[in-house]
């Protein structure tokens, strides 16, 4: 269901092929990106819900990497976790209508 893994380059990447998206495009083959660390309870509830949802993610560890951190801050100007990337727009924190929204389930 999601992939762990722990690089900012990866991260780059991501963003380097996704174009922006609104959460008005309602699309199958969405990307979903969660940014957590060890011991956020939010981040758990994200992953929950998005398994729950059968929602394919992948999983970012910002501690594995000092780049990551770095790399959240420039571009999203916030260092707390949950942070979710999906189709190229960043969610901070975990609200679960937001998210819903976003990923089109209503």
């Amino acid at each position: 269901m999601f992939k762990r893994i722990a690089t900012a380059a990866f991260a780059a990447a991501v963003l380097a092929g996704v174009p922006s998206a609104t959460s008005a495009q309602c699309r199958q083959g969405q990307s979903v990106v969660v940014y957590e660390e060890a011991g956020c309870v939010w981040c758990v509830a994200m992953n929950r819900f998005l398994a729950a949802n059968y929602v394919p993610f992948t999983v970012v560890d910002v501690n594995a990497n000092p780049g990551t951190r770095a790399f959240l801050s420039q571009r999203v100007g916030f260092l707390g976790t949950p942070i979710s990337l999906i189709d190229g727009r960043f969610y901070i924190g975990y609200n679960e209508q937001v998210i819903r929204q976003a990923l089109c389930l209503n």
